[in-house]
């Protein structure tokens, strides 16, 4: 017969106790936090929460904008990806608050505020603009076409 578990109050974590800490301060998911709070998310034309039905609690809707955008930053673009990153990755289990949202949560979401996370996107470049962390160059084109292959998914080593 099986052992029944039972918790061990005495174990000892790799990690520290409070989900503040588990991240530096210097952070990149620390400026996608602080810029979704920051945001008006009524005028936006966001609900104050999304999802749930059948069975699910609703997600806020700031955590998984927070993941959204925190996805595009780190190239991770594909729904069942972000599911997999917000359970391993530490930046995106920080952004998250240790919940853990599923890829149907996280692609309801950005198919019902396509229009919105567009808006929020404009938003972090005028931003950026404000605060001079980027410049606008003129770039000059002289029209030459060149073939390229850019795929990767057709490399052959």
């Amino acid at each position: 017969m099986a052992e029944a578990l039972e918790a061990d109050w005495n174990q000892v974590h790799l990690l520290p106790a409070q989900i503040e800490d588990w991240i530096s301060s210097d952070h990149e998911a620390r400026y996608i936090r602080s810029f979704v709070e920051e945001l008006d998310m009524v005028s936006l034309g966001f609900a104050q929460y999304y999802g749930g039905g059948r069975g699910r609690p609703p997600y806020a809707t700031r955590l998984l904008l927070r993941a959204w955008l925190y996805g595009y930053l780190r190239k991770v673009r594909s729904t069942r990806k972000l599911e997999r990153a917000c359970q391993e990755e530490m930046g995106f289990i920080w952004l998250c608050g240790t919940l853990k949202p599923d890829q149907n949560s996280l692609w309801r979401f950005w198919r019902a505020h396509r229009k919105q996370i567009k808006e929020v996107f404009l938003q972090t470049l005028k931003m950026a603009v404000s605060l001079d962390m980027i410049g606008f160059v003129t770039q000059a084109v002289d029209g030459t076409k060149i073939q390229a292959v850019c795929s990767s998914h057709r490399l052959q080593f």
